[in-house]
């Protein structure tokens, strides 16, 4: 049976994607979060009862999230890491996998105010676990990185993306974390792009481009159109039509 630090690793990668795709949503009113529950022994029997809701309301809300109710999701969400907080305390991979469903929830729609804290105790309980430069905290920072660019701090967001970068592609990061890399050198080369920085910006996605062939066809599609642009204005029309046509290969799979 698959291990629950596993399980929250797998739905925090999943709203990690959501939050890729959900860039410039429009704005909603704030919400007050709950004050977390203090830690209580319960009897095996009634754990068993929390766990198995607490699995429910993350399907649910994840069902709500793709079907884009995100303003329905949030309280189930809420619902999710209180039950979580019920039986695990305050530091947990549980913990922090539903702090970031909730924070992306929130983001999707806009409410960053709401969606920073939640980040920033979600990168705290991690740093705890594994270590402060662990690549684990470095998918954590690319989060945190979306969210300074979706308010505008793009300074921050581009130190934020190359600290993630330095920890997912640390020697001895394990090989589980290529995506992850790949995605925080995609995102870096958008920012350098969105800066007027493209020579920058094509190394970024240059490093991304081989992971998301693969693992996410249609953001490299995006990075090899630019960078074939970048190539074809900088008068290198062979190179650019290499990238063009890796992009038109990737499109008709």
């Amino acid at each position: 049976m698959e291990s629950q630090p596993s399980k929250a690793k797998v739905r925090r990668a999943w709203f990690a994607m959501l939050g890729l795709a959900l860039l410039g949503l429009s704005s909603a009113s704030s919400l007050a979060q709950p004050h977390p529950p203090e830690t209580e022994v319960l009897p095996a029997e009634s754990r068993e009862a929390i766990e198995w809701r607490a699995r429910q309301l993350n399907l649910q809300s994840g069902e709500l999230a793709r079907q884009r109710r995100f303003a329905e999701a949030i309280p189930v969400a809420r619902e999710a890491l209180g039950l979580s907080e019920q039986l695990h305390g305050k530091v947990h991979p549980n913990i922090a996998a539903d702090l970031f469903t909730l924070a992306s929830l929130y983001r999707a729609q806009g409410d960053l105010f709401n969606a920073e804290p939640l980040i920033q105790r979600a990168i705290g309980i991690d740093r705890q676990l594994y270590g402060e430069r662990h690549p684990e905290v470095g998918a954590d920072l690319m989060v945190l990185g979306q969210l300074q660019q979706d308010r505008s701090d793009r300074a921050a967001a581009e130190r934020t993306y190359r600290e993630s970068i330095a920890m997912l592609g640390a020697p001895g990061a394990s090989a589980k974390y290529q995506l992850q890399l790949a995605q925080a050198h995609y995102l870096l080369g958008m920012l350098l792009r969105n800066e007027r920085r493209p020579a920058e910006a094509n190394t970024e996605f240059a490093a991304a481009v081989p992971v998301l062939e693969r693992e996410a066809p249609a953001m490299a599609v995006e990075a090899l159109l630019i960078m074939a642009e970048f190539e074809r204005t900088n008068g290198r029309q062979a190179r650019a039509q290499a990238l063009l046509d890796r992009a038109n290969q990737l499109r008709s799979r």
